[in-house]
């Protein structure tokens, strides 16, 4: 099997449906949840419900995560990951069950995810594993 890494790099979803359209697109692609109806509505992918046999323990998977890919009872995606974007929490709630520490841990989060170690590719591009930016509103 040969396999050809491709990069896109703007305007991804435009180009993925350009492909499918004129019967070009890759084999392999990733997706985004909010796109993932639309594309097994149309019938652009193939679903693996085939591939999934009792040696394979999809009951390990997110089920929230893994319904997003659903359709018709088929699954046709797997999910690589999700990540928590916004965190919104209950003030009154905290404030009534005495969870102190917690808005403690907030508070000085970024400061923890600045102290990780800086990383370089072979390319001069670096990364730093943690989180970039966090708005933090109390």
């Amino acid at each position: 099997m040969k396999v050809k890494y491709e990069v896109i790099n703007s305007e991804y979803m435009s180009v993925i449906y350009t492909r499918l359209a004129g019967g070009t697109a890759p084999d392999v692609f990733y997706l985004e949840a909010f796109e993932a109806p639309r594309l097994m509505k149309e019938g652009a992918g193939e679903s693996l419900n085939a591939y999934i046999t009792a040696d394979f323990n999809i009951a390990g998977f997110e089920k929230r995560l893994l319904s997003a890919f659903k359709h018709e009872g088929k699954i046709f995606v797997n999910h690589k990951h999700f990540s928590t974007l916004y965190l919104f929490y209950n003030k009154q709630a905290f404030k009534e069950t005495d969870i102190s520490q917690f808005l403690k841990i907030l508070n000085n989060l970024m400061r923890y995810f600045q102290r990780l170690k800086v990383y370089q590719n072979k390319y001069g591009k670096f990364y730093q594993y943690g989180c970039q930016q966090m708005y933090l509103q109390i």
